[in-house]
């Protein structure tokens, strides 16, 4: 591909990667209400990752770490800095008791 042809292509690239939400004037934006999502099923079966530029953490959205993974079954789950595994699981109790699964899921933007 020519220079000529290649410059408008990463241009319009650029450009829609500039592109917002609140860019297009949607209401939502404008008004400062931004649109939540969350769910309540199935939170044992899905996962979870809340990743760094230095350590990542691998769970699941009821806030629990299972064993799971297929490369070393059941050992990637957990809060890793690479190569090391800091944490293999987190519960929260009180008074001797463990916490209940989460029930709720509401991802934020970071």
């Amino acid at each position: 591909m020519t220079r000529r042809r290649l410059f408008p292509l990463v241009a319009l690239v650029a450009l829609l990667a500039m592109v917002t939400p609140a860019a297009h004037g949607s209401p939502a934006a404008s008004a400062g209400q931004l649109t939540t999502l969350s769910t309540t099923d199935r939170l044992a079966d899905r996962r979870e990752v809340a990743a760094g530029t230095r350590a990542h953490s691998i769970g699941f959205e009821d806030g629990r770490f299972y064993a799971n993974g297929w490369h070393i079954t059941g050992e990637m789950g957990g809060v890793w800095a690479p190569p090391l595994k800091l944490v293999d699981g987190v519960w929260f109790g009180l008074d001797g008791r463990r916490e209940p699964p989460s029930s709720r899921w509401t991802p934020t933007p970071s």
